[in-house]
């Protein structure tokens, strides 16, 4: 009796232990529908063009957020990484130069591209023109990154001397979505 007893105990904890764990990683889903009506979406200026939030972490129980950024002609990103983040990009406009370790992608209009978490890339304008793409980042929360350089450059223009400090405080908060990274050394990146 205590044999079945214990291995009753053991099943029952084991059943509990598995509906907690299948609660815990079931996808978070929203409560409502989300519509944003362009004058929801103003364009702002930050120091590498112009971005419209579509989509904030806040209005999608942090699972992503999507931003439309026409980034200036001859834009392009320092090497970076996001270690807990993935990023993706539709070409809406121009043509969009993408830096990876092995490889550099000239993707024009229509293409997308999906950057695994911790993947070192660099990317903006191939060209003269600008480029104008449509970025999801999942989980959200890095459009705060972007909505704080729209704020710097509402204090203090890029070619001030004092730019490149500020800048760097801002990368510096946010370094928990943002790594510095080489080209030349592949990232942990998901299979």
């Amino acid at each position: 009796m205590r044999i079945i007893s214990l291995r009753t105990t053991v099943a029952a904890i084991l059943a509990v232990a598995a509906s907690a764990m299948a609660i815990a990683t079931e996808p978070r889903s929203t409560t409502t529908s989300l519509a944003v009506p362009v004058t929801d979406a103003p364009w702002q200026t930050y120091d590498a063009g112009r971005l419209r939030v579509l989509a904030a972490a806040e209005s999608t129980d942090g699972r992503y957020a999507v931003l439309e950024l026409n980034e200036l002609p001859g834009y392009m990103t320092p090497p970076h990484r996001h270690p807990d983040m993935e990023e993706s990009f539709y070409v809406l406009e121009g043509t969009l130069e993408l830096r990876l370790a092995d490889k550099t992608h000239r993707l024009g209009a229509g293409s997308y591209v999906r950057i695994p978490r911790n993947t070192p890339h660099a990317q903006g304008s191939a060209d003269d023109k600008p480029v104008r793409v449509l970025m999801t980042v999942s989980p959200g929360e890095f459009e705060a990154f972007f909505l704080d350089r729209v704020e710097l450059v509402k204090s203090i223009p890029r070619e001030h001397a004092d730019f490149q400090r500020r800048y760097l405080e801002i990368v510096r908060k946010h370094s928990t979505w943002l790594k510095p990274a080489r080209l030349d050394e592949p990232g942990n990146e998901d299979p």
